[in-house]
């Protein structure tokens, strides 16, 4: 184990029971939702320190908006 924090530059959570990844179809073992809790066990003994959150839009619900 190290003994310092990380960065995790990149960093992806999702709701599906709030909003609709069609992308997700295909993949079934990330078709779920993935909430900070899931990153943090997933993460296990590493220590992260700082992270950078990256939003996962929804293009069918925003490209479907009324104008």
């Amino acid at each position: 184990m190290i003994d310092f924090s990380i960065v995790d530059a990149h960093l992806h959570l999702w709701d599906i029971t709030k909003l609709n990844y069609p992308w997700l179809n295909d993949i079934p073992a990330l078709n779920k939702t993935f909430s900070l809790d899931d990153y943090n066990a997933a993460c296990g003994n590493i220590k992260v320190g700082k992270s950078f959150f990256r939003n996962a839009l929804n293009f069918y619900r925003i490209s479907t908006l009324p104008n």
